[in-house]
């Protein structure tokens, strides 16, 4: 296991938290990184089941 590995979580929720003190418009900065979170999961899980079906394929299954 990779033990600088909780270390990006920990830089995201600290910049998280700087932005938050410093916006005045919490609800919508909010709102903006929840749509890409949600954005970014739905891509990367649509990329593994492209990558999964052209596996399958290509091993005959």
């Amino acid at each position: 296991m990779n033990p600088i590995a909780g270390a990006g979580a920990v830089l995201i929720l600290a910049l998280g938290a700087i932005l938050l003190s410093g916006v005045s418009n919490t609800a919508m900065l909010l709102l903006v990184l929840s749509i890409v979170v949600v954005a970014f999961c739905t891509l990367t899980y649509m990329a593994s089941v492209r990558r999964r079906r052209r596996d399958r394929r290509s091993a005959g299954g």
